[in-house]
């Protein structure tokens, strides 16, 4: 692009004829994406169709075009494990050449669960990436599927689900439902009732935590609806946000049915192996595991005043990702426990602010691309319980209000970086 010295707009022409020339869909690369691709913000090869006209065009391997952008993606790698990545991303890539075998829907399957696990404890921007270009992977193998097309739904629809996710994370909650409703389709072309429902919870979640409670629970609703008979790990997770929903509506009785269902669920699907066609087997972000049950039980009894309850939950939370595998270690969970534990000790009969510092500690020290806006909320409620009257004259309780609200504007949204 450079020695042609083309504009976005002129280089997305380009590829538009070479497209046409070639017989395939059209490219429909948007210029943000070329620009992605150009200042070397990518950590992975492009989907098939986009390597074909990139490669027939410029008239090299898409290796050797994308060798200063995949040098920029991982420079702060040593020069062994770059070399490392950019063999496997290749490899990958020429697994898909024979088109649909079980070996290149394995691949993608295999691609999908690595996201998943890195989903938990990477920067957000790069692995939802990831997401779009498995989907977009999968979507141009469907048309020649068979057999195997309901394995290549289930990686459309999980992969679009993981896009809605990473959409409200980041802060762009109004590119959230776009990405779930094609999740949904995919779901009910694969017969997919697990994924669907996981798509709802997406949307059931984000409208808890943006402080709409009852559209949250219509979605939860929808989402065992969705899910019907089958046994998997997202419907502990609808009773989690439930009981999350309910605690915002100050409705006690419903919070604790809510946490007792929870529990029943999980002792349900402890019983049973993970889905072929189910998002449990992917692990990571992609299960409801009993660390992030706990967090999510600790953010609902504090918001119904049982602060000693919460406090339990919250630190069987964070003690669950501490001693568990570090690829499940999910540092948004874990900080939001945290966020949970401090907020408990400042609001409790007896405030402890000497504990609610050490809460916060590991919070002020993550690195700023891991501060994401859904930490906000938690935030700003960790802010308020130190404004209360009983705070007034201690300099202790400035001090962790000033430092709660520095961590606050710190979390700044990237709306711009989901699209896809």
């Amino acid at each position: 692009m450079a020695e042609r010295n083309l504009s976005y707009q002129e280089l997305s022409e380009v590829l538009g004829r070479r497209a046409k020339a070639l017989g395939t869909r059209p490219l429909d690369l948007s210029e943000r994406q070329l620009k992605r691709l150009a200042n070397g913000q990518v950590k992975s090869l492009p989907t098939p169709l986009t390597r074909r006209v990139l490669e027939a065009e410029f008239g090299h391997p898409i290796e050797e075009l994308l060798k200063p952008a995949v040098a920029v993606a991982s420079r702060s790698l040593p020069v062994a494990d770059r070399s490392l990545e950019m063999a496997a991303q290749a490899s990958a890539g020429y697994t898909m050449w024979q088109g649909v075998d079980e070996l290149s829907v394995s691949a993608l399957l295999g691609q999908l669960g690595q996201l998943a696990q890195e989903y938990v404890h990477g920067e957000m921007t790069p692995v939802a990436d990831g997401f779009s270009v498995v989907r977009e992977t999968a979507i141009e193998l469907l048309p020649r599927a068979g057999a195997l097309h309901r394995h290549l739904y289930l990686i459309a629809s999980v992969s679009s689900a993981m896009l809605a996710h990473a959409a409200g994370n980041l802060g762009d909650l109004a590119r959230a439902p776009a990405h779930a409703h094609a999740a949904l389709r995919f779901a009910e072309l694969g017969q997919l009732p697990g994924v669907g429902a996981w798509a709802l919870a997406v949307l059931a979640l984000q409208q808890e935590w943006s402080g709409s409670p009852r559209q949250s629970l219509i979605f939860a609703q929808q989402a065992r609806s969705y899910l019907g008979s089958s046994v998997e790990s997202v419907a502990v997770w609808l009773s989690a946000i439930e009981a999350r929903a309910y605690a915002r509506l100050g409705n006690r009785p419903a919070v604790n049915d809510a946490l007792q269902q929870a529990d029943r669920e999980r002792h349900a699907i402890s019983q049973l192996a993970a889905s072929e066609y189910g998002v449990d087997q992917f692990g990571g972000i992609l299960s409801f595991g009993e660390a992030k049950q706990h967090y999510y039980a600790g953010t609902a009894l504090r918001r119904i005043g049982e602060m000693d309850h919460a406090r339990i939950r919250a630190s069987a939370a964070i003690a669950a990702y501490e001693t568990g595998p570090a690829h499940e270690r999910s540092y948004g969970d874990e900080t939001l426990a945290r966020l949970d534990l401090a907020i408990a000790y400042v609001l409790g009969g007896d405030p402890d602010l000497d504990a609610a510092d050490v809460a916060l500690q590991p919070v002020t020290q993550l690195p700023e691309a891991l501060l994401l806006p859904v930490l906000q909320g938690h935030l700003g409620e960790l802010t308020a319980a130190l404004s209360c009257p009983r705070m007034i004259g201690s300099r202790q309780a400035i001090q962790l209000r000033d430092t709660a609200m520095a961590l606050s504007s710190m979390c700044t949204p990237h709306p711009t970086q989901i699209t896809r």
